[in-house]
């Protein structure tokens, strides 16, 4: 998993590096279908929004009440990438910034993410892709009990630092205003297991900066 992470953080660098400059427009992004031999990025994307991680999964008090909707801040960095008939290929770097959970752990989240998108009107994009997501916790360590509907349950907290990569089915929809669009997306772990599936989801504003 580790030498896919690298490869594909390689072919973005490559992607950033190799994109040639576009004249500047006055009015919004040009949507309008690549020609053949467009093959460069057409925009850089700058977002921020908020993540919710497992959505409906994680007990967040002592009466059992579980999560629907976090404020984790996350930023993110990405290419716009201009195919045939409307569609588009959008490669992405998003990171949710570390936030302590339950003064205990110290958690840092990496999507190194690639979508197909399509536009089937010219503000309104659908996206369908996947991301490589990188999970870092730092703890120390001890226990924590929650109320369980009738029963309790002990959660435990790491006492070093660990990581986990997983690999996710994303679902996204975006309306785009001119060089701003406002965009609501969904990760599936373990999208082929029903038992282990978990939805999280993020909502961000973007900028489209056409070079």
């Amino acid at each position: 998993m580790l030498h896919l992470l690298i490869s594909f953080f390689s072919a973005f660098l490559c992607l950033t590096i190799n994109a040639q400059t576009l004249p500047l427009s006055t009015g919004a992004p040009s949507r309008a279908p690549a020609s053949v031999s467009d093959k460069s990025a057409d925009h850089f994307i700058f977002k921020a929004g908020t993540y919710t991680e497992f959505y409906n999964q994680v007990q967040i008090d002592t009466t059992g009440r579980m999560k629907e909707f976090d404020r984790a801040p996350t930023i993110g960095f990405g290419l716009e990438m201009p195919l045939k008939n409307h569609f588009y290929f959008l490669p992405e770097i998003d990171w949710v910034l570390p936030r302590k959970s339950a003064e205990r752990v110290v958690k840092n989240i990496f999507f190194f993410r690639a979508d197909l998108g399509i536009n089937p009107m010219e503000w309104f994009r659908i996206r369908a892709g996947t991301s490589v997501v990188w999970l870092n916790q730092q703890g120390g360590g001890g226990e924590e009990t929650l109320n369980n509907g009738n029963t309790t349950s002990t959660f435990y907290y790491p006492i070093e630092n660990r990581s986990s990569f997983n690999n996710t089915l994303d679902l996204g929809a975006e309306l785009l205003l001119k060089k701003i669009s406002l965009r609501f997306q969904t990760y599936t772990f373990a999208a082929l297991e029903p038992r282990s599936r978990q939805i999280s989801y993020a909502l961000f504003l973007s900028y489209y900066w056409e070079r």
